[in-house]
């Protein structure tokens, strides 16, 4: 059956212009996909040559959302869930540099600055990945 990845939808204002109301999106503001129902996200097959961004994409994001726009009710909103089609949201947040640090002590079991035998920490990249 393969691997296979759950992608959450993002709309542009344009994309859901029908439904803004008296709502006025900036000219670089995405709405995450939340509720139930068509659009809220796909599920594809892994594909490994999808490369992750370099750090030199990231750093030229034009984008950001601070709203969901609910795909079952059609309509924007500034709560968000707990989660969004299973993944929990706060997965979906920026994170605290002194948080990412403290995710990686976690995972390779080293907190405190305490390090293996002849290895250093693992550094923490901008979008949290160890």
């Amino acid at each position: 059956r393969g691997r296979r990845v759950k992608i959450l939808w993002f709309f542009r204002p344009i994309d859901i212009r029908s439904f803004l109301r008296d709502y006025e999106p900036s000219w670089n503001e995405l709405f995450l996909a939340s509720g139930e129902g068509k659009g809220l996200c796909s599920i594809v097959p892994l594909d490994c040559r999808n490369t992750l961004p370099s750090k030199s994409d990231l750093g030229k994001a034009e984008y950001f959302f601070s709203h969901t726009f609910d795909v079952g009710n059609l309509r924007i909103s500034e709560e968000f869930p707990d989660k969004i089609g299973m993944v929990r949201v706060e997965l979906l947040f920026n994170q605290e540099k002194d948080k990412l640090k403290a995710k990686a002590e976690c995972l390779t079991g080293l907190a405190g600055g305490a390090r293996e035998r002849g290895k250093s920490m693992p550094s923490v990249e901008k979008d949290g990945q160890v």
